[in-house]
């Protein structure tokens, strides 16, 4: 795999384009006070220059978002230059290594962190980070030895993961997610995922937990939002048996829709196949539901799902049928937030090389 193709900016922050960086007038002392891992706050100084952070994206809605998420998190406390690199799926392994592969690299600015998630961007990662410079940030546990990489990002629930030193551990999965100042509590989102290799799937289960949730609380205005895991006997199901709530396609919404729309819901229920959909509407704030399936075999998602029920942060569709009442989470996950002040914090200014504009 290289780092080839077309390279499109997002920025974010005090920023300028690729070419330069803007600069923050030098007698401004600007501070700003960051969530750690203990919840206390920590006083950091803001940069005269932006931070550049390259992104590498391979593809993979779900590692993209977390990548940008973290990335923007970074913004959101210290001016940055973001940069979306994708890579391109037609080298793997060794390939990335090879120099003319990357040339269209060197008419971007010299990172100071590199950004990656998903095994086929490590070597891309560690290459980049070697050749341009910059701390590598690997999201989830990597498989290349995790001494290769500045910053591993992995989940609290894998164990079997040692070096303290150079890993933060995560609490869900990291996403783009702001919470909106005020919700809706006449709007709600159920999220459907599809079959997966840790859950048993069924439309008819999963379509009859949806139209008791509707039916019943017919005081909110519900949207289905599916995937495209989604299998077209459960779309089938919401067809004939007239479901009273609008249908959403991925393919008739952009990639912002989710992320600025759970965002004002008061309440949201997902499949609990989705991992990943399940703290989006953690992070969001809202009163999640889970919709039930049974487990294939324990696993460490099938775990995670497990505790999240036993937390109390989210609502099974059982207990839910009996009471009627979501539970508004207690944990705050903006794991995004959080795992950008450590970031921060272990990376000290001095430590990310400044380059005169």
């Amino acid at each position: 795999m290289s780092l080839a193709g077309p390279c499109v900016e997002h920025v974010v922050g005090n920023v300028t384009s690729a070419a330069g960086r803007s600069r923050r007038p030098a007698n401004e002392n600007c501070y700003i006070r960051m969530p750690t891992d203990n919840q206390d706050e920590f006083v950091f100084p803001r940069s005269s220059q932006p931070v550049v952070i390259w992104c590498l994206l391979d593809g993979r809605a779900g590692h993209e978002n977390q990548v940008l998420g973290l990335a923007e998190a970074l913004a959101r406390y210290t001016p940055a230059n973001v940069i979306r690199i994708p890579l391109n799926r037609g080298f793997r392994g060794i390939g990335a290594i090879t120099p003319w592969t990357t040339p269209f690299l060197t008419q971007q600015p010299e990172p100071d962190l590199v950004i990656g998630a998903g095994h086929r961007s490590h070597i891309p990662l560690l290459v980049a980070a070697r050749q341009f410079g910059g701390k590598s940030i690997v999201l989830m546990r990597p498989s290349l030895p995790l001494r290769f990489f500045d910053i591993c990002l992995v989940s609290d629930s894998d164990h079997a993961v040692r070096g303290a030193d150079r890993v933060i551990r995560t609490r869900g999965v990291l996403n783009r997610i702001q919470p909106a100042t005020k919700r809706d509590p006449r709007q709600g989102l159920i999220l459907v995922g599809g079959p997966s290799k840790h859950f048993y799937w069924s439309d008819q289960q999963v379509f009859e937990q949806t139209a008791a949730i509707v039916h019943r609380t017919d005081d909110v205005q519900w949207r289905v939002a599916t995937s495209r895991r989604t299998p077209a006997g459960y779309l089938n199901l919401c067809t004939t048996q007239n479901l009273q709530a609008g249908i959403i396609h991925p393919d008739d919404v952009d990639s912002l829709w989710l992320p600025t729309t759970i965002a004002r819901m008061e309440y949201a229920w997902v499949t609990q196949d989705s991992m990943s959909m399940t703290f989006e509407a953690l992070t969001a704030g809202c009163r999640v539901g889970v919709i039930e399936l049974a487990c294939r075999a324990r696993s460490r998602v099938t775990t995670r799902a497990v505790q999240l029920g036993n937390s109390g942060d989210v609502t099974r569709w059982s207990d839910w049928s009996v009471s009627e009442q979501l539970n508004l989470p207690q944990t705050n996950y903006r794991e995004a937030d959080r795992c950008a002040a450590i970031i921060m914090e272990r990376l000290s200014t001095r430590e990310l090389r400044r380059r005169a504009s």
